[in-house]
């Protein structure tokens, strides 16, 4: 990632978002308002305060639709557009808007340092002994006595 150049995460998981019926599915076209343009999930208007507002073609969150991550108001990682060279993560809206066409959605907390650190110890620890783990309890080749032949 780089200016000037799309967030790898950031599109993967707009498109991610897309294939688990984001824009997409009957669950989502079912609670359009198509008079307006808004979404009417109850979830989703519950954490925007209003029906959302959608883009032209009812498959995103309108451009600048905006909503929080981690308590700091940010665009949706769900409206058409993103900012080359930033990373955008699901919002509480985006979440909202997967709660209403039927997924169980909620951020997931990231590991504090610790948390990190230990992993990190613990696969290198499960690689070690991956590595030792074929030639545990063989005989090695320096032990296998050589054919006798008459």
């Amino acid at each position: 990632m780089g200016p000037g150049h799309p967030d790898f995460l950031t599109t993967t998981t707009h498109e991610l978002g897309h294939i688990l019926g984001f824009g997409e599915a009957d669950s989502w076209h079912s609670q359009i308002d198509n008079a307006r343009g808004t979404f009417l999930g109850a979830s989703s208007v519950a954490a925007y305060g209003n029906p959302v507002p959608l883009d032209q073609y009812r498959m995103h969150w309108a451009y600048g639709t905006a909503s929080t991550l981690d308590g700091i108001l940010q665009n949706t990682m769900m409206d058409p557009s993103t900012v080359k060279g930033q990373r955008e993560l699901p919002t509480v809206l985006d979440y909202a808007g997967f709660r209403d066409i039927g997924w169980q959605a909620s951020p997931v907390p990231e590991p504090g340092e610790w948390g990190m650190l230990l992993a990190g110890l613990g696969l290198i620890v499960f690689a070690t002994r991956l590595r030792q783990a074929p030639t545990r309890g063989m005989m090695s080749r320096q032990n296998i006595a050589a054919p006798i032949l008459c």
